[in-house]
């Protein structure tokens, strides 16, 4: 229905000749069944939690494996934006990059927005106070309260098994699970912490320092499980000084972890793990670790699994670069291209199916038919190609 409503008679073939050779394209390939747990599910939801005896509804989203078995539970958490007014702007999908570079591994990943961000309901609970009157170990409790009561949601879940979770955290995230490190936390078995920290009122300029890294000892003090630290030498927020006094502090105070501080990422270090290029960095290192501690994991020649689906026969070199960079990003997404193969448009990792469509004809300069909307194939007419038609 989204895909008719979206074709106009003028998008309809009038060459009858790219139709057939989409017909052509497509029955050249043959089919073999999936194996299972290849097939990647997403679920956007409210979750429903309990935080210090209060019901919130927290926007959430879950990718895992389509599998019959229980899979190990991955809480992904998010950072917080320089200025209040922005947390209300945040949106869950920000956070799909994170989600299928877990799912693809076998776990379920819970991707969520603590209090006070986006449409999460709650007040905002994870102050750190201020310079005169830092307060970072109250703020990182905060945030380990909301991703508690994540790990308690997912435990509830049929496919998930209880007794092997991971927290996943960037800066603020990653302060709050370094948090969650120092508690008792049934079926917690390790954090990572990418760009991890706190108080940061803009690039290069950290309130109240030596609080913050205290924090991290008060933390290091009754740490639990290992934990993984990965930094890039270019962060603005927590430069390699600072970011490797946060790690000596914890682990002198007795706490678990191995440090990894990365080359330079692209104009801004701290967005490494949020950009799907620097992910790709960091996965030789998130790999070893979770064999390291004898966690679940792809095998170490193994690849991400990527759909297989065919670039537009008709599209010309630059649209074909797009369509790899289309399938290497999560949904909510869609792919439109011309009749000419040399005007295209896609947009990944939106709230809707529908914002994924409009924000791909955006793109497109030309009219331009929907080629594609998340893992599915239309013909310019556009009937979806039923996925047995489609190679696996």
């Amino acid at each position: 229905m989204i895909a008719n409503h979206y074709f106009s008679a003028g998008v309809i073939m009038k060459n009858k000749s790219l139709f057939f050779l989409f017909i052509l394209f497509l029955t050249t390939f043959v089919w073999t069944p999936k194996p299972e747990g290849s097939e990647i599910l997403w679920n956007n939801f409210m979750m429903t939690t309990q935080i210090d005896g209060q019901q919130y509804a927290l926007e959430a989203m879950a990718v895992r494996p389509d599998s019959t078995k229980k899979l190990p539970l991955a809480v992904i958490a998010h950072g917080s934006p320089p200025n209040a007014a922005s947390r209300k702007t945040q949106h869950v999908m920000s956070l799909s990059d994170m989600a299928l570079e877990f799912a693809q591994r076998g776990y379920v990943a819970l991707a969520f927005l603590r209090r006070g961000y986006g449409k999460s309901s709650g007040q905002w609970s994870e102050s750190w106070g201020s310079t005169k009157k830092p307060q970072f170990v109250e703020g990182g409790r905060g945030t380990a309260a909301d991703l508690r009561a994540a790990i308690d949601y997912g435990c509830q879940l049929d496919y998930v098994d209880p007794d092997k979770i991971i927290v996943v955290g960037h800066s603020a995230g990653g302060f709050g699970s370094i948090a969650l490190a120092s508690e008792a936390v049934n079926g917690l078995s390790a954090v990572i912490n990418f760009a991890g920290g706190r108080g940061s009122k803009s690039l290069g300029n950290v309130a109240a320092v030596d609080s913050i890294v205290q924090a991290f000892g008060t933390f290091g003090k009754t740490a639990r499980v290992p934990s993984l630290w990965i930094y890039a030498k270019n962060d603005g927020l927590f430069g390699p000084a600072l970011s490797q006094k946060f790690f000596l502090q914890f682990t002198n105070a007795g706490g678990q972890g191995d440090f990894i501080m990365l080359p330079p990422f692209g104009d801004e270090g701290h967005d490494l793990f949020i950009d799907r290029r620097g992910i790709d960095i960091c996965r030789p290192h998130i790999d070893r670790f979770l064999r390291k501690h004898s966690l679940p994991t792809w095998d170490s020649r193994q690849e991400p699994a990527m759909q297989k689906l065919p670039a537009p026969p008709h599209a010309g070199s630059k649209a074909r670069e797009a369509w790899q960079t289309y399938l290497s990003r999560p949904g909510n997404k869609a792919y439109v291209i011309s009749k000419d193969g040399n005007h295209y448009g896609y947009k990944t990792r939106q709230n809707s199916i529908q914002s994924a469509i409009e924000g791909a004809k955006n793109f497109c300069r030309d009219q331009c038919f929907i080629y594609s909307i998340n893992d599915e194939i239309f013909l310019p007419n556009g009937k979806k190609i039923g996925r047995s038609h489609l190679p696996r």
